[in-house]
């Protein structure tokens, strides 16, 4: 298919109006469509484009808070029980000891 300075070239040289009339329209008309095509691709990728950005944004919110849970549970992992009689005596929840029954107490 011509381009539309082709088309507008040779209607320009030709000695028949109306086929160089003819030759306009369809000229025009080819602009027309390219730019209706344009709009709609400007809008599709400003639509893909905020739709791009808000699963971004969904997905960054999520990973961060999981992340800040993670050191959390893995202080409480971390926290050990111990009684203050009986040093080898271990646990990662309180109770009471079972050699001398006193209570276990938080190991720093």
């Amino acid at each position: 298919m011509p381009s539309v300075s082709d088309i507008l070239i040779f209607s320009f040289f030709t000695n028949e109006k109306s086929f160089s009339f003819v030759l306009i329209v369809i000229a025009v008309n080819q602009l027309v469509i390219k730019n209706l095509i344009l709009k709609t691709m400007k809008k599709s990728l400003i639509i893909i484009s905020f739709v791009l950005f808000a699963v971004l944004m969904f997905n960054s919110c999520g990973s961060s808070s999981s992340k800040e849970k993670q050191p959390a549970t893995e202080e409480v992992t971390k926290v050990q029980y111990t009684c203050p009689m009986h040093p080898e005596v271990v646990s990662d929840k309180p109770g009471d000891c079972p050699k001398c029954g006193m209570a276990l107490v938080e190991k720093q």
